[in-house]
């Protein structure tokens, strides 16, 4: 048994392509917008555990005594020396007589 062919408008297959265009072009931009959103979103919960990090540890610092408390300062003088962007100063080898 043969079907009929199905006529279609010329009219309704052009915005049926064009609203389909319009589709595809957006999904670009709507991915973009998912990926900004999930940075901003990853960015702020780490800016959260920064701020309990920071709450933590001067919670501890106030619950230290004299004499542990100067040692804590030391130990996060270290610390801070560590994180330093300038490299440290190291011995230089003598030139050899020539």
């Amino acid at each position: 048994m043969r079907e009929k062919a199905l006529h279609l408008e010329p009219a309704v297959v052009d915005a049926v392509a064009n609203e389909n265009m319009k589709n595809i072009a957006g999904m670009g931009a709507h991915t973009m917008g998912l990926a900004m959103q999930n940075a901003v979103t990853n960015q702020q919960a780490m800016n959260m555990l920064g701020v309990a990090a920071l709450g933590s540890t001067i919670l501890r610092f106030s619950e230290l005594g004299v004499e542990e408390g100067g040692v804590m300062a030391a130990v996060m003088q270290q610390i801070i020396k560590g994180a330093q962007t300038t490299p440290p100063v190291t011995a230089q080898t003598p030139a050899t007589p020539g």
